[in-house]
């Protein structure tokens, strides 16, 4: 056990439920009461608790936790709890963040996982910075005195609306370029900003030209020396053909869900690419910034790792991912 990593784990000292989790490392464990908000009267954590305690463990390691705290941590480990369901984020104890990251989960994950498949927009290239760059000059020249990044938020919200509507209506696919003309045009008429279908369709056009997260480039280059990269995504085939000139990243192969006929998250798209690939489900890990994404993925029988790059909650759901981290950076630090 020599070289193997310490992580410092806080823990929930008054508890209600127990969670066992097989870590596959040597974990130091540090009781830190203050994790848990508006704690119960007469707890320890209202009367101020005890100092932290520690002790080390490997192999399974037992504790208990309260199930009515959604998320907790200080950069050691952040613990979600979704009902009955849990999943575990495990830091080097830093209070600014997720620094020597890695999850219960990743020593599994390399054992059985196979190839890794990734969303592209919002995931790898940065989606919201690069179209609220391409709205701000349209919107100020129109004179319009809103946000523009509130636009993009407006625009792209509507957009997933109308590709779910695609989705469930079971009919001919529609591009994902018309549902973008259709939803930048109704987001416009909607704010009261006067517009001409070429303008709309060059702020669509917009989304081929999407720059990576500055992260993503590196931490691909590295999960690339041990996995196959892929990209599922709701995109065009010719959009995502053109956007490789604009992300750089040579993954080794990227599938439009026009091949399934529908788009994220129905199932038909990820058993599409699993077969596509010549792999089972289970052997895929599904990397996506969006929780819609995830959780398709793993309903589908794919392992997940969310990207959380906004700091999010990843909602109620019995599909949770098997990784939470905050950027690619973790995912390549947990996987390779």
């Amino acid at each position: 056990m020599g070289d193997r990593r310490v992580h410092r784990l806080w823990i929930i000292p008054f508890t209600t439920s127990s969670l066992s989790i097989w870590m596959g490392t040597l974990v130091t464990v540090e009781e830190m009461p203050h994790c848990v908000p508006d704690a119960p009267k007469g707890s320890s954590r209202e009367s101020g608790g005890a100092e932290p305690q520690t002790a080390e463990w490997s192999g399974p390691l037992q504790f208990e936790i309260l199930p009515m705290v959604h998320s907790c941590g200080f950069g050691g480990a952040v613990i979600h709890s979704i009902g009955s369901v849990w999943s575990l984020m495990i830091g080097n104890g830093s209070p600014q963040g997720f620094e020597g990251t890695a999850m219960a989960q990743a020593d599994d994950l390399r054992a059985s996982i196979k190839v890794c498949i990734f969303d592209q927009y919002g995931t790898v290239v940065d989606m919201q910075t690069g179209l609220t760059e391409a709205a701000a000059p349209f919107l100020a020249a129109k004179g319009w005195p809103g946000d523009p990044n509130s636009f993009v938020t407006w625009w792209r919200r509507t957009h997933f609306e109308n590709s779910m509507i695609d989705a469930l209506l079971h009919r001919e696919h529609i591009s994902y370029r018309e549902i973008g003309h259709r939803s930048v045009a109704f987001v416009l008429e909607r704010a009261g900003i006067p517009y001409r279908l070429d303008e709309v369709r060059d702020l669509v056009a917009h989304i081929e030209r999407l720059r990576p997260f500055p992260e993503v480039p590196e931490a691909l280059a590295r999960l690339q020396t041990r996995y196959p990269l892929l990209v599922l995504s709701n995109g065009d085939p010719d959009m995502l053909e053109t956007a490789k000139r604009y992300h750089g990243i040579p993954f080794d192969r990227v599938i439009s869900v026009a091949v399934a006929n529908a788009f994220k998250p129905h199932v038909a798209t990820y058993t599409k690419a699993a077969e596509i690939v010549g792999v089972r489900r289970d052997e895929v890990l599904f990397i996506a910034n969006h929780a819609f994404d995830c959780i398709g993925a793993k309903s589908a029988g794919m392992r997940t790792a969310f990207i959380d790059r906004r700091r999010r909650p990843f909602g109620i759901t019995p599909h949770q991912p098997d990784l939470i981290v905050p950027t690619m950076q973790y995912l390549a630090d947990a996987l390779v």
